[in-house]
């Protein structure tokens, strides 16, 4: 998951943000609270449809659950297929057609790529359109690899789960910056344990 010590920086789908550069955030951007850490592992066990580096978005992983995923929250709550897309890698170490799980080796280092990249952090989305897995309502005009969409993603909070409890060898945890200054939703600052229990981030 990609949730290990990690610190969300910024929220979910804020219509404001980066206006001016020509995209709304339809996503979580995450980074490890000491920028050490920059493995990105799969969240879920997924296959990997497109990769590469996109002029706005950097390094690319665009992967399709290969189970359905349950969504833990929300109007779309239930088991479901999911698209992720990764933005912003340094480093991709799969290629198209694989299929990787959150146990097996790291997918990627996070980086700072793209025209968006600003600084070093992993930008994750989670979409319900299976059929386009490419085509994010993030970007207002199309690019190389992300194609401009509408808006059928998800809070990645609302899926992600944290093994605070160490039941698959390590434990995880995130927090939120509260000194950045980035736009962070309420129910980006929870979200689920392996357990069903609810877990709040902490601030830094």
């Amino acid at each position: 998951m990609p949730l290990n010590n990690a610190r969300i920086t910024a929220g979910y789908k804020n219509p404001t943000y980066h206006k001016a550069m020509g995209f709304q955030h339809f996503g979580i951007d995450m980074a490890d609270l000491k920028r050490k850490d920059l493995s990105v592992y799969a969240p879920f066990k997924m296959k990997v449809t497109a990769i590469g580096n996109d002029t706005l978005m950097g390094g690319t992983i665009i992967a399709i659950s290969d189970n359905p995923v349950d969504v833990h929250y929300g109007s779309k709550k239930g088991a479901r297929h999911l698209v992720v897309r990764m933005a912003h890698l340094a480093k991709v170490y799969v290629k198209v057609g694989d299929v990787v799980a959150p146990e097996n080796a790291k997918i990627a280092d996070y980086g700072s790529t793209g025209r968006y990249g600003g600084s070093p952090h992993l930008h994750i989305e989670l979409d319900t359109d299976i059929n386009y897995p490419t085509y994010s309502p993030t970007l207002s005009r199309s690019s190389d690899i992300w194609k401009a969409g509408t808006d059928s993603t998800l809070n990645p909070m609302d899926v992600f789960k944290v093994d605070a409890s160490g039941q698959r060898g390590y434990k995880q945890t995130f927090s939120h910056a509260i000194s950045s200054g980035a736009w962070i939703q309420p129910d980006d600052k929870t979200t689920l344990g392996l357990d069903g229990k609810i877990i709040k981030s902490k601030g830094v």
